[in-house]
């Protein structure tokens, strides 16, 4: 299905999608053909070596039908157990990490014309969302108090996703993901906000 399908569907045809989602949280699995999503990899930078494997950026093409479900059966309905730390600003809406960016310079700034030493300390957090542990995650989730119904359809979602990799008009053979969330998803910017919310809470609890 494409998207345009969605945008100009008549009636009918989203009594079945709504009888669709219906049917998976009553039954609390998704089926093979969502579960599977194509990897696709686009350039950060063309103007350097595109032979270079960590000058590419991975996006999961899935079932078009996911990013509506995401949005009602998830987002809207559990909008309030999605809240994040106000430290958190990356992956939000109406937020940047420009604003981290402004705050870390006049910081720095300020002690720099005072006289005085400037310390800093990064985590770095490159490939943050392949390493998000589903065990974590879904507890933090069922911890917030999120339907037993809808855990248990995100968790057969997850757990029993599948994936192929796109190259050069060729695709490999699918293959299981054990973590992470995925690339171009919808849900993950916020499933991850969670997923780091622990931590911040820690940091900002630690008053250091």
């Amino acid at each position: 299905m494409k998207s345009d399908a969605l945008l100009n569907g008549c009636h009918s045809l989203f009594i079945h999608i709504s009888l669709l989602f219906s049917a998976l949280l009553r039954c609390g699995v998704t089926p093979n053909n969502i579960l599977l999503a194509t990897l696709v990899s686009i350039p950060k930078n063309k103007r350097k070596c595109l032979n270079d494997s960590s000058n590419y950026r991975a996006f999961a093409l899935g079932a078009i039908v996911s990013k509506p479900f995401d949005i009602i059966i998830i987002i809207e309905k559990y909008s309030s157990i999605f809240t994040s730390s106000e430290l958190q600003i990356g992956f939000k809406a109406k937020h940047s990490t420009s604003q981290c960016s402004f705050v870390v310079d006049e910081g720095i700034d300020f002690y720099n014309r005072n006289d005085s030493p400037v310390y800093l300390m990064t985590i770095d957090a490159s490939r943050a969302f392949d390493r998000v542990e589903y065990n974590k995650l879904f507890q933090l989730l069922i911890d917030r108090n999120i339907c037993p119904l809808y855990a248990r359809l995100l968790i057969n979602k997850y757990t029993r996703f599948k994936l192929r990799v796109r190259w050069n008009g060729k695709c490999s053979e699918v293959f299981s993901v054990c973590n992470g969330v995925k690339q171009g998803s919808i849900l993950s910017p916020i499933l991850f906000c969670i997923y780091i919310d622990v931590l911040l809470e820690r940091l900002k609890q630690a008053s250091v």
